[in-house]
């Protein structure tokens, strides 16, 4: 198929330019395995599998490596193991190392925190009790992180009382987290919302505003006669998905994102 041939085509390119003697100690990192579809994470597999052959046959050798990452899901570790079995690897367990990790997270909570207080200027009893409040969450991840502490900051934002304002109804999980950005979208919004992110979800790569405004437009009005009726301002739309979606998506050189894989499971 095209997508297969253009695919072909940039890994030639890219072994063709990582084999560029004056490239010394190249590293390649693909972040995320596991939110590969299952048939371009084989076809990924099979790359290095080849890229393994080529270099081992070859006198001259190659100065590129891999660091991958994912999730520790069965099915991704067994599919990679026949692979990496085969050529020299290094397996770091992530999994094992939460208490440094937890560790870690700690450091950027107090961080996070302190910059904060100072941005919204907190007092230090503020300051100190919404520390201690995060650092006795159980469930402590990067990704909660980033969501409670942008609804942390809407809230203290919109107070005109901080000093009143109850830090315990901080999201104990990513998934409470996004429960309560769900709760925040206007009753009136809702159905409008729903059905952004289903189109969202339902897509097999990220739209760019001006699909989604077309999307939205058929999906709200049907019976459009002509792609210009059906269609929606795409600067309104660009608008409309950052006020109503809120942290669940991003848009980046106007193309409409996920905030992350547990977003599109969570929906």
């Amino acid at each position: 198929s095209k997508i297969r041939q253009e695919v072909d085509e940039l890994w030639r390119l890219f072994m063709t330019a990582t084999s560029d003697p004056a490239l010394v100690n190249t590293i390649c990192v693909l972040d995320a395995l596991d939110e590969c579809r299952p048939d371009d994470r084989d076809r990924l597999l099979q790359k290095f599998t080849s890229f393994h052959q080529k270099t081992h046959s070859s006198a001259h050798g190659t100065w590129l490596k891999f660091l991958i990452t994912s999730r520790p899901y069965h099915d991704i570790k067994y599919h990679f193991q026949t692979v990496t079995d085969s050529f020299p690897h290094v397996h770091l367990q992530g999994e094992e190392e939460n208490d440094q990790i937890h560790e870690e997270i700690n450091l950027v909570v107090k961080m996070r925190v302190a910059e904060l207080a100072k941005a919204l200027s907190l007092s230090p009893y503020i300051h100190r009790r919404l520390e201690q409040q995060l650092l006795q969450m159980q469930h402590r991840t990067y990704l909660w992180l980033y969501l409670a502490l942008e609804d942390i900051r809407t809230m203290f934002q919109n107070s005109l009382r901080p000093d009143e304002e109850s830090i315990r109804l901080i999201p104990s999980s990513v998934d409470n987290a996004y429960r309560k950005i769900l709760a925040n979208i206007p009753l009136d919004q809702a159905k409008t919302v729903r059905k952004i992110f289903q189109i969202i979800v339902a897509s097999r790569r990220p739209l760019t505003i001006e699909e989604m405004a077309m999307a939205l437009g058929v999906a709200i009005s049907p019976h459009s006669l002509t792609p210009e009726e059906a269609g929606l301002d795409p600067e309104r739309m660009k608008r409309i998905i950052r006020q109503l979606c809120g942290l669940f998506v991003f848009i980046n050189n106007s193309r409409i994102y996920l905030i992350h894989q547990t977003a599109r499971e969570f929906l």
